[in-house]
């Protein structure tokens, strides 16, 4: 018998058969696209005669396989060759011969070439016409919630009377979700009609959100409101309060203006309001209106940020919030005792990629030179033998350098029913890549507050601040400042930075034109 069986089905053929099983049952596979309409004809015009009873399935197909030029593959393990049939067939088709020896099966099989390949039939899937109603928890339609069928991009949205339609099989998965409320899903069975219900997400709407001098449950805030928690800028290790908030607002825009070192970033709540007049919000700081600079806060010292973007959630600020308000809430004690210590370092540097790429002092001198023979005039004699001069000083390498950044910040906090209090020091020093430029703070901050008798409530807030630093001139243009960047870019690469003595030059006169130093 020449019966072949694939997926390791064990046969009681000669192992020895399995390789060439394989590669006919490949080819098999492979010229299934090339000659299918072929290989129908001539199984039509192929005749079986046969008469056999209580014999196996894999005796039938062993009889056909002598009486024909076919072979049969078996592509499943699912096929019953052992399944008892009997079969008295007189010059009838071979296609017709298998449909009565395997009707009532899930066997399928399909003609190849020389080969019919055995498999069990996929239980075909049919869609339906589903329909249903989506509602809330009090019974009222939703309308506009998104139905689809989950894993693909069949989809419908709900009618005004929360109504929808939308073609779907058995044993697929509705999912209906609407903004403010929980995703539902829904497993099709043998349901006519849906009626899904979706529950409120309370979560987010029962947060607690600083307004004004006070705080409000979020759902009852109706103007445009932004919040953010110290989780949320937990993990960035900057050292200004705004450098945390980049990103986490929309229609907030907070930019880096200035390189130098303390500096806080410009932010722009409602774009730019006055051409003439500033732009810069109000800041509130524990409800008191802040008036000066804010980057000497320590933002290990803040709870949470909100921002009030409208007219309605800022007016009780008036004139001042015209440009939006920043309402900034510092930590306060909370029940029982806890004590934390939060530490970061680091080393900044300019990557050769930011800096630009500069003459040496061979290249300056050759270029130098060929400028004047071009004009026709008289070579400086410092340019005069440009390989000579090597590589001279680069002096962006001279005034930048690796800089360290460290931040150190302690906190403890304790509280009762009557009493609660929170007390926060901080060290935070950056170097600057600039050389002789750096800038370090020191904070502390104590709230305390003291319930008495649920009648009166009295609270402490002190806040001391402590800044020091050296900047040097850095920003500007060369003929408005005397600005260090300029100076490194226009001063000559044949001028030393130190002299052969080790003290610093006071001009540098690379050429027979000195350029003077500040």
């Amino acid at each position: 018998m020449h019966f072949k069986q694939s997926r390791g089905m064990q046969t009681t053929h000669n192992s020895s058969l399995w390789p060439k099983m394989m590669r006919t049952g490949l080819c098999a596979f492979m010229l299934t696209a090339i000659q299918p309409q072929l290989s129908g004809l001539y199984a039509q015009n192929v005749t079986v005669t046969l008469s056999m009873r209580n014999a196996t399935v894999e005796q039938v197909l062993d009889q056909i396989e002598k009486k024909t030029d076919y072979t049969f593959v078996a592509s499943d393990r699912t096929v019953d060759l052992n399944r008892k049939v009997s079969l008295n067939v007189q010059s009838l088709s071979l296609e017709e011969t298998l449909k009565q020896l395997f009707a009532g099966t899930n066997v399928s099989y399909k003609i190849v070439n020389n080969q019919i390949i055995l498999s069990k039939a996929q239980a075909s899937q049919q869609s339906k016409r589903v329909k249903g109603t989506v509602v809330d928890k009090n019974g009222e339609p939703i309308i506009g919630a998104n139905v689809v069928v989950k894993g693909t991009t069949n989809g419908t949205i709900t009618d005004i009377d929360g109504n929808f339609s939308l073609e779907a099989a058995q044993g697929e998965t509705i999912e209906v979700s609407y903004i403010g409320y929980i995703n539902q899903e829904v497993k099709l069975a043998n349901q006519k009609s849906l009626q899904i219900r979706l529950n409120e997400d309370t979560q987010k709407l029962d947060e607690v959100v600083v307004v004004g001098y006070g705080t409000q449950i979020k759902r009852n805030i109706t103007g445009s409101v932004q919040s953010v928690s110290s989780g949320d800028m937990a993990d960035l290790p900057v050292g200004q309060m705004t450098q945390k908030l980049q990103g986490k607002f929309a229609g907030v825009q907070i930019n880096q203006t200035t390189g130098k070192l303390g500096e806080g970033m410009s932010v722009r709540i409602r774009g730019q309001a006055s051409l003439a007049g500033g732009t810069t919000p109000l800041y509130v700081v524990d409800g008191m209106p802040l008036v000066g600079n804010i980057t000497h806060i320590n933002p290990d010292e803040i709870e949470s940020i909100s921002v009030l973007k409208d007219a309605s959630a800022s007016s009780l600020y008036g004139s001042r919030a015209a440009n939006g308000v920043v309402l900034i809430q510092t930590k306060q004690g909370g029940a029982g005792k806890q004590l934390n210590f939060d530490a970061y370092a680091g080393v900044q540097f300019v990557p050769q990629a930011g800096r630009p790429e500069m003459m040496n002092a061979q290249e300056f001198a050759q270029f130098q030179k060929e400028r004047a023979e071009e004009n026709g005039l008289q070579v400086d004699p410092a340019y005069q033998n440009p390989e000579s001069l090597g590589e001279g000083t680069d002096w962006y390498s001279v005034i930048f350098r690796p800089a360290a950044i460290q931040n150190y910040s302690l906190s403890y906090s304790n509280g009762s029913k009557d009493f609660k209090t929170s007390t926060v020091l901080g060290y935070y020093k950056q170097d600057g890549v600039l050389r002789n430029s750096f800038y370090q703070r020191f904070t502390a901050r104590a709230n305390s507050e003291y319930n008495f008798r649920d009648i009166v409530r009295v609270g402490v807030n002190v806040a001391p601040t402590y800044v020091n630093g050296n900047q040097p001139i850095s920003d500007g243009e060369w003929w408005a400042s005397k600005g260090i960047i300029q100076g490194a870019l226009l001063t000559s690469p044949l001028c030393p930075y130190i002299n052969e003595d080790g003290s610093i030059p006071i001009t540098a006169s690379g050429s027979s034109r000195s350029v003077g130093w500040s």
